[in-house]
């Protein structure tokens, strides 16, 4: 997807990593991944959203112990679109973008939040 970063994760949710766990794990990566690179302060709030805007949903099922589905992060979001689904029952307006608030090249940042989950995946063990 051009338009949103898009991170499944798949992990064996042990009796010392819960789901709980997991979730402020993730969260927590890519709030530092994006704070560090765009030096900008983000707010982790049943997502993660700068200013008043979520820009990021976190989505995850549990099957057998099992996680899977994800996180979906909107590089380029399509207001129009966003007003046709009101996902996480919110309001459109209070979606954004990382364009609505930074200059960015796509690739540059899917690499390094790639790169940042992938260091710290023992976080996540």
């Amino acid at each position: 997807h051009e338009e949103q970063w898009i991170c499944y994760i798949f992990s064996y949710l042990s009796s010392k990593n819960t789901i709980t766990d997991l979730v402020h794990n993730l969260l927590d990566v890519v709030k530092n991944c994006l704070e560090s690179f765009f030096h900008e302060t983000f707010t982790v709030k049943e997502g993660l959203w700068i200013r008043d805007k979520k820009i990021l949903s976190i989505g995850l099922a549990i099957e057998n112990r099992v996680t899977y589905h994800g996180l979906a992060l909107n590089l380029f979001l399509d207001p129009a679109l966003i007003k046709t689904i009101e996902p996480c029952s919110l309001s459109p307006d209070q979606y954004a973008s990382l364009s609505d608030f930074f200059l960015f090249s796509t690739l540059e940042i899917k690499k390094l939040l790639n790169l940042a989950l992938k260091n710290s995946y023992n976080r996540f063990c």
